[in-house]
């Protein structure tokens, strides 16, 4: 937007000739949002897509300074099947990895796994509007915070997916299971360390703690306006066998998203 449009779409050009220039033939890459390209690489590992994406983040850099053009490159990495079987959940893992890079200052490479195994004390704090980046950095952050819960997100992910396409849900539909199933466990960032890692017995106090996760889920969600459409499941999640949490029976609604 400084420079103008023209301007953007040489630059954006140039950065995806420097990303063909640094793969291999049978890699591919896209050109996948506004100023964001995904690249593919067949058989290889984590380790060594992280040189390859950091040796295209060195050449971006070198030759945006060369050009006197203040842009970097943030890369977020996932793999298959280690950060996902199914490709939206590869792509929440990859932008979840990316969305941290940036946060962390940009100009930098993450590999999904390591975002899972660093908390995001901040996270809550910088995630704003209504993008899905910052969504799913929280999703990781609960996912560090909680040691049970570590990865589950991305577990209840896949199955969750899996479901709704073989029972024939509209793309649409399964989009949302997919957001609703990331999503399901993230009130638990308004949860002390001390009781989600506490090994024994709980305190009255401290389950009631526990058991106010789902609402303040559903607060959350609840002001993100791009999510609304996702809090009947928290309202389903309230409750299983005897009346769980907080939602009766009738409350809660007959809709199953996870």
């Amino acid at each position: 937007d400084i420079y103008g449009h023209p301007a953007g779409d040489e630059i954006l050009k140039q950065i995806g000739s420097i990303i063909r220039s640094s793969i291999r033939n049978a890699d591919q890459a896209f050109r996948y949002g506004g100023d964001e390209f995904t690249v593919i690489l067949p058989q290889t590992s984590g380790e060594d897509a992280y040189v390859v994406a950091e040796r295209v983040r060195e050449q971006i850099a070198s030759e945006m300074k060369a050009k006197e053009v203040a842009i970097t490159c943030s890369i977020g990495l996932a793999s298959y099947p280690s950060d996902g079987v199914m490709s939206g959940e590869l792509v929440t893992a990859t932008d979840t990895a990316l969305y941290y890079a940036k946060r962390t200052g940009g100009n930098r490479t993450y590999l999904s796994a390591k975002v899972l195994s660093e908390p995001l004390t901040e996270a809550g704090a910088n995630a704003r509007g209504g993008g899905l980046s910052a969504v799913y950095a929280l999703v990781s952050a609960v996912d560090a915070k909680d040691h049970y819960t570590y990865g589950h997100s991305r577990k209840v992910n896949t199955y969750a997916v899996a479901l709704a396409e073989a029972i024939g849900l509209s793309p649409d539909e399964v989009s949302r299971v997919s957001t609703t199933a990331l999503l399901h466990d993230i009130g638990k960032i308004g949860i002390p360390d001390k009781i989600l890692s506490k090994r024994g017995k709980l305190t009255t106090e401290e389950w009631e703690a526990i058991k106010s996760h789902p609402k303040l889920g559903a607060n959350i969600i609840g002001n993100v306006p791009s999510l609304v459409s996702c809090l009947p499941a928290f309202h389903t999640g309230l409750r299983t066998v005897g009346d769980r949490f907080l939602f009766t029976n009738a409350q809660a609604s007959t809709e199953i998203f996870t």
